[in-house]
């Protein structure tokens, strides 16, 4: 089996009976992008500490990494 070199996440199929589900599509794709882009360890930049399961980021960052 291929080692994955990104990492990975899990998503459980819970997530069908969540509010999350009868959104539109775009908002899934953002809170998806969200899951993806989250810390998995805290992270240092500049003196703040971004914590696990944050993300420091911009909607021009995230308008560019869904090509939209």
């Amino acid at each position: 089996m291929a080692k994955i070199s990104s990492g990975f996440y899990i998503k459980a199929r819970k997530i069908q009976d969540s509010d999350i589900a009868h959104v539109s599509p775009h908002i899934r794709e953002i809170w998806d992008w969200m899951l993806r882009n989250a810390n998995h360890r805290p992270y240092n930049t500049d003196g703040t500490i971004i914590g696990r399961g944050q993300s420091f980021t911009s909607y021009s960052k995230i308008q560019e990494d869904l090509h939209w």
